[in-house]
């Protein structure tokens, strides 16, 4: 959550606006090109940095503070 709030704090900082309600993703990495001006890629770019900022912070937090396995609690036979 930390990394989807500093992706996020990008994004809003730069302006970033989605021009097709649809759930984001890689495959409608589409849905942040301006109809208006197809050839300009800079909402596209915002989108793609402010997915890898969230990303590497993600990773970076889960490194440094690890994370604990839940223990499986089946039965065995």
């Amino acid at each position: 959550m930390i990394g989807g709030f500093f992706g996020g704090l990008y994004a809003g900082f730069k302006g970033l606006k989605a021009y097709v309600f649809m759930t984001p993703g890689l495959i409608t990495l589409p849905m942040w090109i301006n109809p208006s001006y197809p050839n300009n890629f800079y909402n596209l770019w915002t989108a793609i940095i402010s997915m890898v900022i969230a990303s590497i912070i993600s990773f970076f937090i889960t490194l440094f503070l690890g994370f604990d396995d839940i223990p499986n609690k089946r039965n065995k036979v």
